[in-house]
Protein backbone atom coordinates (compact mmCIF):
# COMPACT_ATOMS: atom_id res chain seq x y z
CA UNK A 1 0.00 0.00 0.00
CA UNK A 2 1.12 3.33 -0.70
CA UNK A 3 0.42 6.00 2.05
CA UNK A 4 -2.01 8.77 1.73
CA UNK A 5 -0.81 11.67 3.28
CA UNK A 6 -3.82 13.55 3.14
CA UNK A 7 -5.96 11.05 4.76
CA UNK A 8 -3.21 8.77 7.42
CA UNK A 9 -4.62 9.82 10.30
CA UNK A 10 -8.09 8.84 9.50
CA UNK A 11 -7.51 5.32 8.42
CA UNK A 12 -4.18 4.62 11.20
CA UNK A 13 -1.70 4.54 9.21
CA UNK A 14 1.70 5.64 10.07
CA UNK A 15 3.46 7.65 7.17
CA UNK A 16 6.98 7.26 8.63
CA UNK A 17 6.80 3.65 8.95
CA UNK A 18 9.59 1.40 6.58
CA UNK A 19 8.30 0.74 3.14
CA UNK A 20 9.45 -1.94 1.06
CA UNK A 21 10.89 -0.10 -1.37
CA UNK A 22 13.56 3.07 -2.31
CA UNK A 23 12.42 5.77 -2.99
CA UNK A 24 9.91 5.71 -0.62
CA UNK A 25 6.23 6.57 -2.25
CA UNK A 26 3.33 8.54 -1.18
CA UNK A 27 0.29 10.07 -2.92
CA UNK A 28 -1.52 12.70 -1.84
CA UNK A 29 -4.80 15.08 -2.94
CA UNK A 30 -2.45 18.10 -2.41
CA UNK A 31 -2.45 21.16 -4.65
CA UNK A 32 1.16 21.26 -6.82
CA UNK A 33 2.62 24.93 -5.49
CA UNK A 34 1.55 23.44 -1.76
CA UNK A 35 3.15 20.32 -2.36
CA UNK A 36 6.26 21.33 -3.92
CA UNK A 37 6.48 24.42 -1.02
CA UNK A 38 6.00 21.68 1.82
CA UNK A 39 7.80 18.99 1.10
CA UNK A 40 11.37 20.38 0.04
CA UNK A 41 13.81 17.43 -0.93
CA UNK A 42 11.34 15.02 -2.26
CA UNK A 43 10.07 14.50 -6.00
CA UNK A 44 6.77 14.85 -6.87
CA UNK A 45 4.58 13.49 -10.30
CA UNK A 46 1.45 15.35 -10.84
CA UNK A 47 -1.09 13.97 -13.32
CA UNK A 48 -3.52 16.01 -15.48
CA UNK A 49 -6.45 14.58 -17.28
CA UNK A 50 -9.53 15.98 -19.75
CA UNK A 51 -11.34 18.16 -16.97
CA UNK A 52 -14.38 17.13 -18.55
CA UNK A 53 -13.78 13.30 -18.16
CA UNK A 54 -12.39 13.92 -15.03
CA UNK A 55 -15.63 15.48 -14.37
CA UNK A 56 -17.21 11.79 -15.33
CA UNK A 57 -15.26 9.88 -13.36
CA UNK A 58 -15.83 12.39 -10.22
CA UNK A 59 -19.29 11.72 -10.58
CA UNK A 60 -19.42 7.99 -11.09
CA UNK A 61 -17.32 7.60 -7.94
CA UNK A 62 -19.23 10.20 -5.40
CA UNK A 63 -22.69 9.85 -6.66
CA UNK A 64 -23.59 6.46 -4.73
CA UNK A 65 -22.73 8.73 -1.24
CA UNK A 66 -23.50 12.11 -2.41
CA UNK A 67 -25.92 12.27 0.28
CA UNK A 68 -23.59 11.56 3.02
CA UNK A 69 -20.57 13.65 1.76
CA UNK A 70 -22.21 16.34 0.05
CA UNK A 71 -24.81 17.31 3.41
CA UNK A 72 -27.83 15.26 2.11
CA UNK A 73 -27.51 16.32 -1.55
CA UNK A 74 -28.92 13.90 -4.33
CA UNK A 75 -27.69 14.85 -7.82
CA UNK A 76 -29.85 12.83 -10.39
CA UNK A 77 -26.93 13.18 -13.71
CA UNK A 78 -23.52 14.34 -14.20
CA UNK A 79 -24.86 17.15 -15.90
CA UNK A 80 -26.32 18.29 -12.32
CA UNK A 81 -23.70 17.97 -10.77
CA UNK A 82 -21.24 20.43 -13.23
CA UNK A 83 -23.89 22.92 -12.51
CA UNK A 84 -23.26 22.41 -8.77
CA UNK A 85 -20.81 24.45 -6.70
CA UNK A 86 -19.39 21.00 -5.62
CA UNK A 87 -17.92 20.46 -8.85
CA UNK A 88 -17.64 24.22 -10.40
CA UNK A 89 -15.23 25.00 -6.89
CA UNK A 90 -14.35 21.75 -5.80
CA UNK A 91 -12.06 22.68 -2.76
CA UNK A 92 -12.41 20.05 -0.63
CA UNK A 93 -10.46 17.67 -2.74
CA UNK A 94 -7.71 19.04 -4.65
CA UNK A 95 -6.97 21.33 -2.05
CA UNK A 96 -7.93 23.89 -4.43
CA UNK A 97 -10.01 23.36 -7.50
CA UNK A 98 -9.39 21.82 -10.60
CA UNK A 99 -8.52 24.44 -12.71
CA UNK A 100 -5.78 25.64 -10.08
CA UNK A 101 -4.63 22.13 -10.03
CA UNK A 102 -3.81 21.65 -13.34
CA UNK A 103 -2.37 25.67 -13.73
CA UNK A 104 -0.55 24.79 -11.26
CA UNK A 105 1.05 21.22 -12.47
CA UNK A 106 1.29 22.78 -16.31
CA UNK A 107 3.46 26.12 -14.41
CA UNK A 108 5.66 23.17 -12.58
CA UNK A 109 6.55 20.86 -15.49
CA UNK A 110 10.23 22.61 -15.59
CA UNK A 111 11.30 21.74 -11.93
CA UNK A 112 13.88 19.66 -11.81
CA UNK A 113 11.29 18.14 -8.94
CA UNK A 114 8.49 17.95 -11.03
CA UNK A 115 7.22 14.94 -13.67
CA UNK A 116 4.26 16.38 -14.95
CA UNK A 117 1.91 12.89 -17.04
CA UNK A 118 -0.72 13.35 -19.18
CA UNK A 119 -4.02 10.39 -18.43
CA UNK A 120 -4.12 10.16 -22.34
CA UNK A 121 -0.05 9.50 -22.74
CA UNK A 122 -0.68 7.05 -19.94
CA UNK A 123 -3.45 4.99 -22.23
CA UNK A 124 -1.72 5.87 -25.37
CA UNK A 125 2.05 5.32 -24.41
CA UNK A 126 2.52 3.15 -21.21
CA UNK A 127 5.88 2.38 -21.84
CA UNK A 128 6.81 5.79 -22.63
CA UNK A 129 5.85 7.10 -19.83
CA UNK A 130 6.81 4.46 -17.26
CA UNK A 131 10.76 4.75 -18.18
CA UNK A 132 9.82 8.89 -18.10
CA UNK A 133 8.57 7.96 -14.43
CA UNK A 134 11.29 5.55 -13.82
CA UNK A 135 13.78 7.88 -14.57
CA UNK A 136 12.37 10.70 -12.86
CA UNK A 137 12.55 8.54 -9.53
CA UNK A 138 16.05 7.20 -10.03
CA UNK A 139 15.29 3.71 -11.06
CA UNK A 140 16.56 1.18 -13.39
CA UNK A 141 14.06 -0.57 -15.37
CA UNK A 142 15.09 -3.47 -17.34
CA UNK A 143 12.55 -6.10 -19.21
CA UNK A 144 11.12 -7.77 -16.56
CA UNK A 145 10.24 -4.94 -14.33
CA UNK A 146 9.06 -3.36 -17.34
CA UNK A 147 6.76 -5.98 -18.11
CA UNK A 148 5.40 -6.60 -14.73
CA UNK A 149 4.80 -2.53 -14.30
CA UNK A 150 2.52 -2.82 -17.88
CA UNK A 151 0.40 -5.63 -16.41
CA UNK A 152 -0.29 -4.69 -13.21
CA UNK A 153 -0.98 -1.16 -14.27
CA UNK A 154 -2.94 -1.94 -16.87
CA UNK A 155 -6.66 -1.53 -17.01
CA UNK A 156 -7.34 -5.71 -18.03
CA UNK A 157 -5.63 -6.32 -14.45
CA UNK A 158 -7.10 -3.36 -12.20
CA UNK A 159 -10.42 -4.45 -13.45
CA UNK A 160 -10.31 -7.88 -12.26
CA UNK A 161 -8.64 -7.42 -9.30
CA UNK A 162 -10.82 -4.11 -7.82
CA UNK A 163 -11.25 -4.99 -4.51
CA UNK A 164 -7.33 -4.28 -4.21
CA UNK A 165 -8.43 -0.30 -5.38
CA UNK A 166 -11.72 0.53 -3.80
CA UNK A 167 -12.09 1.72 -0.37
CA UNK A 168 -13.30 -0.97 1.69
CA UNK A 169 -10.36 -1.30 3.85
CA UNK A 170 -10.00 2.58 4.27
CA UNK A 171 -13.34 2.79 5.22
CA UNK A 172 -13.34 -0.25 7.52
CA UNK A 173 -10.34 1.54 9.20
CA UNK A 174 -12.53 4.92 9.72
CA UNK A 175 -15.38 2.77 10.89
CA UNK A 176 -13.07 0.88 13.73
CA UNK A 177 -11.26 3.97 14.66
CA UNK A 178 -14.25 6.21 14.92
CA UNK A 179 -13.01 8.65 12.32
CA UNK A 180 -15.67 8.93 9.63
CA UNK A 181 -16.81 12.03 8.79
CA UNK A 182 -17.01 14.73 5.74
CA UNK A 183 -13.70 13.68 3.92
CA UNK A 184 -15.14 9.71 4.70
CA UNK A 185 -18.80 8.46 3.88
CA UNK A 186 -19.68 5.41 5.19
CA UNK A 187 -20.00 4.14 1.76
CA UNK A 188 -16.82 2.64 0.25
CA UNK A 189 -17.21 2.95 -3.48
CA UNK A 190 -15.43 1.43 -6.69
CA UNK A 191 -12.64 3.70 -8.15
CA UNK A 192 -11.79 0.76 -11.70
CA UNK A 193 -14.78 0.96 -14.20
CA UNK A 194 -15.18 -1.05 -16.99
CA UNK A 195 -14.34 1.74 -19.61
CA UNK A 196 -11.01 2.45 -18.71
CA UNK A 197 -10.27 4.45 -21.67
CA UNK A 198 -10.35 8.24 -22.50
CA UNK A 199 -13.23 10.31 -23.91
CA UNK A 200 -16.25 9.35 -21.69
CA UNK A 201 -17.25 13.24 -21.72
CA UNK A 202 -18.20 12.92 -25.11
CA UNK A 203 -21.18 10.39 -24.35
CA UNK A 204 -21.87 11.36 -21.26
CA UNK A 205 -22.57 15.16 -21.36
CA UNK A 206 -24.88 17.36 -22.67
CA UNK A 207 -23.82 20.22 -25.27
CA UNK A 208 -24.46 22.52 -22.16
CA UNK A 209 -22.51 21.18 -19.77
CA UNK A 210 -19.31 20.89 -21.95
CA UNK A 211 -19.66 24.30 -23.04
CA UNK A 212 -19.89 25.76 -19.33
CA UNK A 213 -17.04 23.15 -19.04
CA UNK A 214 -15.54 25.27 -22.09
CA UNK A 215 -15.97 28.33 -20.85
CA UNK A 216 -14.09 27.78 -16.91
CA UNK A 217 -11.13 26.28 -18.78
CA UNK A 218 -11.36 29.40 -20.36
CA UNK A 219 -11.30 31.88 -17.58
CA UNK A 220 -9.70 29.83 -14.96
CA UNK A 221 -6.74 27.78 -17.13
CA UNK A 222 -6.56 29.34 -21.00
CA UNK A 223 -6.32 32.85 -19.39
CA UNK A 224 -2.91 32.75 -17.18
CA UNK A 225 -1.66 29.43 -19.79
CA UNK A 226 -2.32 30.65 -22.97
CA UNK A 227 -4.23 27.27 -23.98
CA UNK A 228 -7.33 27.32 -25.20
CA UNK A 229 -8.18 24.31 -24.57
CA UNK A 230 -6.87 21.06 -23.04
CA UNK A 231 -6.33 19.57 -25.98
CA UNK A 232 -3.99 22.66 -27.41
CA UNK A 233 -2.16 22.27 -23.85
CA UNK A 234 -1.92 18.62 -24.57
CA UNK A 235 -0.44 19.08 -28.26
CA UNK A 236 2.10 22.04 -26.79
CA UNK A 237 3.47 19.50 -24.06
CA UNK A 238 3.82 16.75 -26.95
CA UNK A 239 5.62 18.62 -28.99
CA UNK A 240 7.74 20.14 -25.85
CA UNK A 241 8.82 16.22 -25.14
CA UNK A 242 9.45 15.39 -28.49
CA UNK A 243 12.05 18.48 -28.21
CA UNK A 244 13.84 17.13 -25.64
CA UNK A 245 13.94 13.54 -27.47
CA UNK A 246 11.44 11.97 -25.85
CA UNK A 247 9.08 9.58 -27.80
CA UNK A 248 5.40 11.22 -27.83
CA UNK A 249 2.47 10.62 -30.04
Amino acid sequence: MVPELTWAYDYGLDVDAPQLWQPRVFKAHLSPAYAVRCHPGARFVFVVREPKDVLVSVWKFFHPKARELMSGTDFHDVDEFAASSYWREFHWLFNGHIWMYIRQAWEARRDPSVLLLFYEDLKDEPETQVRRLAQHMGVEVDTRLMDTVLELSSHAWMLENASMFDEHWITAQQRALGRLGPAGAATACDKVTPNGTYGAHRCALTSVSSSAMDELWARRVGVATGYDSYDAMLAAFRAEQLYRGVSAL
